[in-house]
């Protein structure tokens, strides 16, 4: 009508239709987080093959310079002494490889810092070093932080480790020799000619989780990164270490080492440095004291899902199936022929005479 102003009247949405919408964004978000986890998780694991590619290099750079691959462990015998030396005494119980490698991974400042050493068999750190260095490429990136090295200086973490074949009982220990059938051990001198299995069916390195957080006695449970104590006879019969687990925890009634298998980067023991072929991926861990100076089944864990990465003696890097046939984990170890420890344990000898077929 004449003079009379109409109103248009708003409509906002209801109840209902603002539930409505939101449970549709809700169920979107579901949809996408799973893929958005697995697309950052393959990408993780492809920054951790990147990084055992990286060792892959440095550990053929190293042969080049010297005809050997270095020693996984070594502490001050000289080179001609083929004796445990300060390897497994002392405070500082001797250096991992790694250390060895640090001028052919870019770390050739870190690597000045630390010493002046005559290499291929470098003699014990002294003076300020930087061991608290958390290098990168030392970590898999799917792993969550474990506790630092509460000592002084702190030391940082790693992740990648040294095959020391289907040995346990050689690996460290009172003996004055260790010899593992690796293509690693304390003192050792393994060159591309002794790998008679051929590099390309021969594991060098791989993955061990680095042990979460929790260092006091049985504060971590975990399987992956963490070792049960005080196992008999785990060198005659590894299976028993099996009976240490429910799920991924180690049982209520098994004594766990108290500090993570990660947390000294340059440490040569082989608690915190190197791994057997013994059980297959993601298996548990066992010593027979409660000490990180022991021998032991020490397995290759990651937090991938479904096994782990391992870097081939040809410098390539393998997935490896948690399912991977392991052979009869009831058997004594051996150090002659082939491993009784099946597909798993031949790929970790470099000369055992087997016949491996890898996919």
């Amino acid at each position: 009508m004449p003079g009379q102003t109409s109103r248009v009247r708003s409509r906002g949405f209801t109840l209902i239709e603002l539930l409505v919408v939101i449970a549709i964004i809700a169920i979107l978000i579901a949809l996408l987080l799973p893929a958005v986890q697995q697309a950052r998780e393959a990408a993780r694991r492809t920054q951790c093959k990147n990084s055992l590619k990286q060792f892959g290099l440095a550990l053929h750079n190293y042969h080049d310079a010297f005809n050997t691959f270095p020693a996984a462990h070594f502490g001050s015998a000289p080179a001609t002494v083929d004796t445990q030396g300060s390897a497994l005494s002392g405070s500082n119980s001797g250096h991992s490889g790694v250390v060895a490698l640090l001028p052919y991974i870019d770390q050739a400042p870190l690597y000045s810092a630390i010493s002046s050493m005559t290499m291929p068999w470098p003699n014990p750190w002294t003076g300020s070093v930087k061991w608290d260095a958390k290098i990168p490429g030392f970590v898999c990136p799917s792993s969550p932080d474990c506790d630092p090295y509460s000592g002084s200086p702190a030391v940082g973490p790693r992740s990648y480790r040294f095959c020391l074949g289907d040995s346990i009982n050689n690996i460290a220990g009172s003996a004055s020799i260790y010899r593992s059938r690796g293509m690693f051990a304390t003192f050792s001198r393994v060159r591309m000619a002794d790998i008679s299995d051929g590099t390309s069916n021969t594991i060098a390195m791989s993955e061990r989780e680095l042990g979460g957080t929790g260092t006091t006695t049985n504060g971590n449970r975990a399987v992956l990164g963490r070792t049960a104590v005080s196992i008999a006879s785990v060198n005659t019969n590894p299976s028993s270490c099996l009976a240490t687990v429910a799920g991924k925890q180690y049982t209520t009634g098994t004594t766990v080492y108290a500090f993570p298998a990660g947390m000294l980067w340059p440490c040569g023991l082989p608690y915190y440095n190197s791994f057997n072929t013994v059980l297959p991926p993601n298996s548990p861990s066992c010593a027979p004291t409660n000490s990180d100076k022991t021998w032991g089944v020490y397995s290759a864990t990651s937090n991938h899902t479904g096994g782990v990465h391992a870097l081939m003696g040809d410098g390539a890097v393998k997935f490896i199936s948690e399912n991977i046939n392991s052979g009869s984990n009831g058997s004594a170890e051996v150090t002659t022929g082939a491993s009784p420890y099946g597909v798993w344990g031949a790929m970790g000898t470099i000369s055992g005479g087997e016949v491996v077929t890898i996919d």
